[in-house]
């Protein structure tokens, strides 16, 4: 089997299916690295440089599927690495494009909450280990220096988090705030509906798929990639090593940047006028405008002859 997808823009400017890719990922990465010269704080309280780091943490994955790709061709490793960046996308779209500034703020406390209960409940009881003598004491006793160090900062997060929710004109001291709160729940419906027993007051990833984006190929294909996160059986059947065989992985990447862009221009909207952050200003920009066909330049000054 021999699949290709076809770009029909970039091959009227005759770019191959790399050179997409890298235009969409350079894009991005100039955004983001002239927007973190304005906003690079390590506090959960920046929301603006938050997003800039989580963002930096795609392209960091994306040029690693790239790599993957130029490489050793592990076809399975980028299906997994592609899973990430969709759940990455989503909860950008999900909480940081939210229209209600209260309601961003809240989702985004209750994000990082998650991931601060998701990491207590795998520490272990300190006073419960022992060491079995395969490293020596003072090893042991700096690991567990280590682990009550990083649990205290963890508490004192959840403090921090738990004020500034209960400070958020949003809370209600009611049961439903009170399980989303104690769940770390981002993923909420509602903040005042009591569901049945049974039902779920969270959004399913498969439904973040379909906010972010309503094609609905693009939820199927998302979902489809978790039989590679959880190692199922089918992502053991052997694949054809055929040039096409990346065509879905990079086409699915150039999408989820080209989304990633969007989000960012709308949520730093402000600071890309005032500052002129402007891609097409950038010597990035000028390499790719000279590995453009020379054709396609020509209806291109055509088109903004016919625009002025």
């Amino acid at each position: 089997m021999n699949m290709k997808i076809s770009f029909p823009e970039a091959e009227k400017m005759g770019w191959s299916y790399e050179e997409v890719y890298i235009f969409a990922f350079s894009e991005l990465d100039y955004l983001t690295t002239e927007l973190q010269k304005l906003h690079n704080s390590d506090g959960i309280n920046d929301l603006l440089s938050y997003i800039l780091r989580l963002i930096k943490k795609m392209l960091d994955t994306w040029r690693t599927i790239f790599l993957i790709y130029s490489d050793n061709y592990d076809y399975v490793s980028s299906c997994i690495l592609c899973r990430n960046i969709v759940d990455n996308l989503a909860t950008i779209y999900h909480i940081y494009m939210d229209s209600n500034e209260d309601e961003k703020w809240f989702k985004h406390y209750l994000y990082v909450l998650d991931g601060i209960l998701c990491r207590y409940k795998d520490y272990p009881d300190c006073d419960q280990l022992v060491n079995n003598g395969r490293i020596s004491e003072n090893e042991f006793a700096a690991l567990i220096a280590q682990v009550e160090e990083t649990n205290k900062s963890d508490m004192l997060a959840k403090e921090f988090i738990i004020q500034q929710l209960k400070t958020n004109p949003l809370y209600q001291d009611n049961q439903v705030i009170s399980d989303i709160i104690n769940n770390g729940n981002w993923r909420y419906k509602s903040l005042n509906i009591s569901y049945k027993k049974g039902e779920k007051n969270q959004y399913s990833w498969n439904a973040l798929y379909k906010k972010l984006n309503p094609n609905p190929y693009f939820s199927a294909y998302a979902s489809y990639l978790s039989v590679f996160v959880h190692g199922l059986s089918i992502s053991n059947i052997n694949l054809d090593d055929y040039d096409g065989l990346f065509e879905p992985i990079l086409s699915l990447s150039i999408i989820n940047m080209n989304l990633t862009s969007t989000a960012i221009k709308k949520i730093y909207k402000e600071d890309i006028e005032l500052y002129n952050i402007d891609f097409k200003q950038s010597e990035t920009m000028k390499s790719f405008i000279y590995s453009t066909s020379s054709e396609y330049l020509q209806k291109i000054k055509k088109h903004l002859k016919k625009e002025n």
